[in-house]
């Protein structure tokens, strides 16, 4: 199907998730392979309904329609509303930061995250793009997966794991699968451990992870079982609140029909 211009001009808005914060419309049509005067034209389109602004030699930056746009997913978006008052207890109740992420295309991005009374400094924060493959929360979103989805992302993510084959990378899934949650050390920060369980909300069309995450030094010496009690505690609430009869983590059901990478070796 062939990219629509609607398509190609909100791609522009991919641009400013680098650390370069100001983009010259020369250098959009450089990274784009847009012509200039396409550039010119989308940009202002883009500046006109508040996307992007203009700066300083004749550069672009975000607008504040994206600040906006924020504002409105923190107090409207379903999930993130139901999860608020749950993950405030999860985090208040373990002392560890409470974390929820969602998948979107090829992208993992944590939606909301609770600060327990230790908080993790994690490099990967609200709004931030994590790797698809490394980290107990991206872990658990593949987890949720259909095969084929799971497989073409295997294929052309960048940081699949290199050292394993598809067979063998399906063989690491189904350990997850049965075992029903993930569990990482040091995977996106050096100091920092994951814990999380898979969420799904097929009515809603959302497939997403709850965890927990803190200092490495003590997640690892803790006992995982109350710990994930609390997770399936604070998911269930979740549920509840969304109104859904979904029950926290895969179904039996779902070992036949999804797949996906385990904590440990990958």
């Amino acid at each position: 199907m062939a990219e629509t211009s609607l398509a190609r001009m909100i791609a522009i808005l991919d641009l400013f998730k680098s650390p370069r914060a100001a983009w010259p419309a020369e250098a959009i049509a450089e990274a784009m392979s847009y012509s200039v005067p396409t550039v010119y034209r989308y940009v202002r389109e883009l500046v006109a309904c508040g996307l992007l602004r203009r700066d300083v030699g004749g550069t672009f930056v975000l607008g504040p329609a994206a600040t906006e746009l924020d504002y409105h997913i923190r107090t409207g978006d379903p999930l993130i509303t139901a999860a608020a008052a749950p993950m405030a207890a999860l985090a208040a109740d373990t002392g560890m930061d409470a974390v929820l992420a969602t998948i979107c295309g090829a992208r993992i991005i944590t939606v909301h995250h609770e600060l327990g009374a230790d908080p993790a400094r994690m490099s990967f924060g609200r709004g931030r793009r994590m790797p698809m493959f490394r980290g107990a929360m991206s872990l658990c979103i593949m987890a949720a997966l259909p095969r084929a989805q799971m497989r073409k992302l295997h294929q052309e993510c960048g940081d699949a794991p290199p050292d394993l084959s598809w067979d063998e990378f399906v063989d690491e899934v189904k350990q997850l699968r049965r075992r029903g949650y993930a569990y990482t050390e040091g995977a996106l920060d050096p100091n920092l451990a994951g814990l999380a369980l898979p969420f799904t909300e097929p009515d809603r069309h959302i497939v997403a992870s709850l965890g927990l995450v803190s200092r490495q030094t003590r997640l690892a010496t803790s006992d995982k079982t109350p710990l994930l009690a609390a997770l399936r505690e604070c998911a269930q609430r979740i549920h509840t609140t969304l109104g859904s009869a979904c029950t926290a983590g895969p179904t039996a059901a779902d070992l036949n029909a999804h797949a996906a990478p385990t904590a440990g070796s990958l």
